[in-house]
């Protein structure tokens, strides 16, 4: 049987009462799903204390990260699909595409490469009307007109993200979850900089070789003022620009 450690990490041990009965419904008869929580207000840490979990333990095939603002809807047995998609197309991590929580159509998956080291985000039109329902960074590359880029990665999100542990664990216990932040001087002033979890967790994957793909085979809801969903084409922005994401990310 396949054995799936889905951590759930909380700021304060509350945890969304849908994402419970979506994760209850998502477990079938090949698969034991094991959810882990954990209350810790600094995130990075307690994505860790979580992902150690299944570094330790050897009988876990996949570990399932799933933040507490996104709830997987659709299809019932989600996990199993995570799964089977991250199979068929020889992915290593799988993370489900989540738009942002505002009215633009923007996602947290995007692509960067040494011409446009800020990156450029995937928006919701590109999902739907550009890409297939399980990307690359192959594809993006093409959907961006990107293919005299050099040293190009896609980023992916960390929300509902997938590890198969099964092959290359030893790689996968070289990484871990951190932030960069910084202070530089840029045209004479001091700016602010971050690098979240997600992407730096990105850059990690690929530094090691491993194969990243990011996916709309599940349909998620991101919570917030209201529900950001996954599954069609919408937003204010059908393209992003570099200048864009390097302002709020």
């Amino acid at each position: 049987m396949t054995k799936v450690l889905v951590a759930l990490p909380t700021y304060d041990d509350t945890s969304s009462t849908r994402q419970h009965i979506y994760l209850w419904g998502a477990q079938t008869d090949r698969i034991q799903i094991v959810p882990s929580t954990r209350g810790i207000s600094a995130l990075c840490w307690c994505f860790n204390w979580l992902y150690t979990r299944a570094l330790n333990d050897k009988t876990y095939d996949y570990f399932l990260l799933l933040h507490a603002d996104i709830i997987p809807i659709n299809p019932p047995h989600w996990v199993g699909k995570m799964i089977s998609e991250a199979d068929r197309v020889g992915a290593d991590i799988l993370s489900i595409v989540s738009p942002l929580k505002s009215s633009e159509g923007l996602t947290s998956t995007a692509l960067v490469s040494d011409q446009h080291p800020q990156g450029r985000r995937v928006t919701m039109f590109e999902c739907v009307k550009q890409l297939p329902e399980t990307f690359t960074d192959r594809e993006l590359i093409e959907a961006f007109g990107w293919q005299n880029e050099t040293h190009v990665q896609i980023r992916v999100n960390t929300g509902c993200m997938l590890l198969d542990l099964r092959r290359k664990r030893e790689l996968f216990e070289q990484m871990h979850f951190r932030t960069h932040d910084n202070i530089i001087k840029r045209d004479g002033k001091f700016v602010a900089t971050f690098i979240p979890e997600d992407w730096d967790f990105s850059d990690q994957a690929y530094k090691l070789g491993l194969k990243v793909a990011a996916s709309r085979v599940v349909q998620l809801l991101h919570h917030g003022a209201t529900d950001y969903r996954n599954g069609g084409a919408w937003g204010t922005t059908e393209h992003d620009t570099e200048e864009r994401c390097s302002e709020s990310r």
